[in-house]
C-alpha cells in the first residue's frame, strides 16, 4: 500500500504528520510501520528514509490553505510519485458547514 500521512493542524498551522505505512507481517496479518514524524520546517523524527515528497514547502502551502480558520484538523494524505493527494479529512470548527472551494479543488 502506499505510503501515509496524517497531518495534524492547529489554528491552520501544520504542527507534524505521522509518516507511515501498511505492511504484512510474517502472519499474514496487516500492521501498521511508523516512517517516522515530520514537522513544518521539514525536520524529521526518527524518519528511517528521506522525507517522501519533492516539495515539502509546498505540500504545507496547500495543507494550511484548504481549510483557512478552523480550530483542528487531520488531513490523511498519500504519497503519488513525490506529491501530496488528499485521502481524508477530519476538522473541528465553530460553525463550518459547507466544504470551502480550496479542499474541494484538491478532492477532484
Amino acid at each position: 500500500t502506499p505510503d501515509n500521512l496524517a497531518c495534524h493542524l492547529v489554528w491552520s498551522t501544520l504542527l507534524q504528520c505521522r509518516w507511515e505505512i501498511k505492511v504484512r507481517a510474517i502472519s499474514g496479518e496487516p500492521q501498521t510501520e511508523l516512517l517516522g514524524v515530520i514537522f513544518r520546517d521539514g525536520s524529521c523524527l526518527s524518519c528511517r528514509y528521506p522525507p517522501p515528497f519533492h516539495d515539502w514547502a509546498a505540500a504545507v502551502r496547500m495543507l494550511e490553505s484548504l481549510l483557512p480558520h478552523t480550530d483542528y484538523v487531520r488531513i490523511s494524505l498519500f504519497v503519488d510519485k513525490g506529491w501530496p493527494v488528499v485521502n481524508e479529512v477530519e476538522y473541528t470548527s465553530g460553525g463550518l458547514e459547507v466544504v470551502p472551494v480550496p479542499i474541494a479543488r484538491e478532492w477532484t
